[in-house]
């Protein structure tokens, strides 16, 4: 009786994870990353007629469909569970209270999206553009009133699929990846803490660092789009593959890449490595064939922040809660993740 009722819950968690992802993409973490960000407003990569504007650009690592929804925000995350983020006095906050420049955006996709794919994200004081999809804002800043405002002080930019109650609070979340700039990560922050440029660290493991010993208001991405999904996310989160400046507006570069071998290689790694047992109690094995060599085992939960890390072909779980995980198996011909229960 009590294993039908375990595979009875399992499989309407798996339906109801069907049902949520219809019409978009479920994305991991690593699988969307910002590749660059200026914070000091200029018009050198208008889309339009829009004039003046902060702004950032992300690259998608993964296929995604029609309809996917991804936020952005430069509240400051303070948590892995509602509300997740800093507020303003737009979300709950008392007038001059929280960070007055921050807000959040959601992003739709309008069309079928290949890997490799670049969108920037443009905040004028007319509106918020976009050279792909569309964007509607969830939280306006209170200083200067646009959506987003990326702070020459320092910021950061988290990325995260989740869901809003519509007044501006973020009611679920999981993690996709950040990118901070000028400043470092901060501990024990506050919903109504007023510093814009202060974060913690969500720990998804996709958090790049644009830390230097010198004023960076403007970065970007000046490496190479080759290899696995797994190489191209780590010479993003290299700061020695960025240009950093001061002064200036950074050129984003919005050449669509071509990252089809990486994606065969996931094909090729998800088919050959296999995850026992699943559900678990206390130890999660990895097995992989075809001449494929494991180098780690991670482990998320399913807000995407990392709780265990090993480098071994095994994994203990035994002192995690019962539920469901993201298990993340870096290979030497690139990474996947799979959902894993802990009994």
């Amino acid at each position: 009786m009590k294993n039908f009722y375990s595979i009875k819950f399992l499989f309407v968690l798996s339906f109801l994870a069907t049902i949520n992802s219809i019409g978009q993409t479920t994305l991991s973490p690593g699988d969307l990353m910002i590749f660059a960000a200026n914070s000091d407003t200029s018009t050198l990569n208008e889309i339009g007629s829009e004039g003046e504007a902060t702004e950032f650009a992300f690259i998608l690592l993964k296929p995604i469909t029609t309809g996917t929804q991804v936020y952005f925000t430069d509240f400051a995350y303070i948590d892995s569970s509602a509300p997740y983020f800093g507020k303003n006095e737009n979300n709950g906050c008392d007038p001059g209270a929280g960070a007055q420049g921050d807000g959040m955006i959601k992003w739709t996709a309008n069309s079928d999206l290949e890997a490799g794919t670049k969108v920037l994200i443009r905040f004028a004081s007319g509106g918020t553009v976009a050279t792909v999809g569309t964007v509607v804002s969830i939280v306006d800043t209170v200083v200067p009133g646009t959506s987003m405002f990326l702070s020459d002080a320092g910021d950061a930019i988290h990325v995260f699929q989740g869901s809003d109650d519509g007044a501006g609070l973020v009611t679920a979340a999981t993690m996709i990846s950040s990118y901070k700039f000028r400043d470092g990560w901060q501990d024990n922050l506050v919903e109504c803490d007023n510093n814009s440029g202060r974060s913690e660290d969500p720990g998804t493991g996709f958090e790049f660092d644009a830390i230097t010993n010198k004023p960076n208001d403007n970065s970007g991405y000046i490496g190479d789009f080759i290899g696995s999904v797994s190489t191209i996310q780590a010479k993003l989160l290299d700061i020695a593959n960025y240009q950093i400046t001061n002064g200036g507006a950074y050129s984003i570069d919005l050449t669509s890449e071509t990252i089809t071998l990486s994606n065969k290689d996931n094909n090729v790694v998800e088919s050959n490595v296999k995850v026992f047992p699943n559900p678990a109690k206390d130890v999660i094995n990895v097995r992989a064939t075809n001449g494929i060599l494991i180098e780690g085992l991670e482990v998320y939960n399913i807000t995407g922040r990392l709780l265990k890390k090993q480098s071994e072909k095994m994994i203990d779980i035994s002192g995690l809660s019962s539920g469901m995980y993201l298990l993340k198996v870096d290979t030497d011909r690139g990474g996947v993740i799979q959902k894993v229960v802990k009994q």
